[in-house]
């Protein structure tokens, strides 16, 4: 049996679009003919996963933004994704779109054509098959813009704020890469002349600096192996979730994140339920849009608690990570009936909470950076200098 799309007529001249399971194209003609439905076209429909193009927001912004303008001009969606592929100029992301305008012209629902590329995010794919059903493409277009461009911001207010931190960090290891490979050797016959022992700290210093400079690529060799292995090791299943528990348990980052998984999941939730979802089915996509495995598994104990008959807030409190302040707001959203709004306001206000500790922290973490830097700079100067000293004092007690 082969799955089929296809365009058929009724007898009132109308458009049925659907699919169905056939041995053959003539078989499917039968089937239709059956239903008293004419065939106008049909493609055989074979699932396929396109990986060769990675994940921009800003092409999805963009296409997102595209589409909203077109669809609230009153254009269908069929006709304004062929307005938007003609205006994207990136060889591969206008290929993509044609193949997925190819789909829909061949019958293939919406969700199914994006859900071909992984490209989409899957919160994305499964908005678009309610938007479909609900007939509120518009909706969860506007949706997913505005969750998308939110994580997107996020992400780029970080690295921005990060990017000096990480200067002054580069900067200060080629310094002592410098200062250990290069100047302190210097100073060793200087100091293998000094009459009685060196000072221990001395001692040290030069002792790291020799087995620097004698097997420096053995010490890169050993760096680069262990950032490699880490890399690969935190891209696997259990690599992840390992990382994901971190975040949640870690007694140094668990409130920042706290905050960001609390903007994730009201902002998911409002989104959900405003695109058409019920409580029971946005409970059961949360876990999945909030992006931690850790945590995807407590949200699968608050559905199925939903599901059991009680109230979001109840199960929230079940598996004790939310703080108190977001279980009362759900409950008395649950109570006047605005449970959606709630989720909102929420959002809003730990989206505020999360920027100002961010900010916070950033702010903490440069004088942190370059007092950790200079304070082992000072160190070696120190060691350096403590020998010259004693030196100058044999001299002075000669004359």
């Amino acid at each position: 049996m082969n799955k089929y799309k296809y365009v058929a007529k009724d007898i009132n001249n109308k458009i049925i679009r659907g699919s169905c399971y056939a041995e053959s194209d003539s078989n499917l003609r039968e089937i239709l003919e059956s239903k008293k439905l004419y065939l106008i076209k049909y493609v055989e429909y074979k699932k396929k996963i396109f990986q060769n193009y990675k994940f921009n927001y800003k092409d999805f912004l963009f296409f997102l933004n595209q589409i909203i303008v077109l669809l609230e001009s009153n254009i269908e969606f069929e006709k304004a994704l062929f307005i938007v592929k003609t205006s994207i100029r990136k060889k591969h992301f206008k290929s993509m779109i044609d193949k997925i305008y190819i789909d829909i012209e061949n019958g293939i629902s919406i969700s199914e054509s994006f859900d071909n590329f992984k490209f989409f995010p899957k919160m994305f794919i499964k908005m678009l098959k309610i938007g479909e059903k609900n007939n509120k493409l518009l909706e969860v277009f506007k949706q997913s813009k505005l969750y998308y461009y939110s994580v997107f911001e996020n992400k780029n207010r970080i690295k921005s704020a990060m990017a000096y931190p990480v200067f002054l960090l580069v900067l200060g290891f080629c310094v002592l890469c410098i200062l250990m490979y290069k100047i302190i050797p210097m100073f060793s016959n200087l100091f293998n002349s000094i009459d009685g022992e060196m000072p221990l700290i001395t001692e040290t210093i030069l002792n790291i600096s020799f087995t620097i400079k004698n097997n420096l690529i053995l010490i890169i060799s050993i760096i680069i192996s262990i950032i490699a292995i880490i890399s690969i090791l935190i891209k696997t299943k259990k690599g992840i979730y390992i990382k994901d528990v971190l975040k949640v348990k870690l007694p140094f980052v668990h409130k920042l994140y706290m905050y960001y998984y609390s903007m994730l999941f009201t902002q998911g939730m409002h989104i959900l339920i405003s695109s058409g979802n019920s409580l029971e089915k946005a409970s059961e996509e949360i876990g999945k849009i909030v992006g931690n495995n850790y945590l995807e598994k407590k949200f699968n104990f608050i559905s199925k608690e939903i599901k059991s008959g009680k109230s979001i807030a109840k199960s929230i409190i079940g598996i004790g990570y939310f703080s108190i302040e977001l279980t009362e707001m759900i409950e008395i959203g649950e109570m006047s009936n605005k449970l959606n709004d709630i989720m909102l306001s929420m959002y809003d206000y730990y989206k505020s909470i999360y920027n100002d500790v961010v900010e916070r922290i950033i702010k903490k973490i440069e004088p942190l950076m370059i007092l950790i830097i200079g304070g082992i700079i000072v160190i070696i100067l120190l060691s350096l200098f403590m020998p010259i000293l004693g030196i100058m004092d044999q001299i002075g007690s000669r004359v």
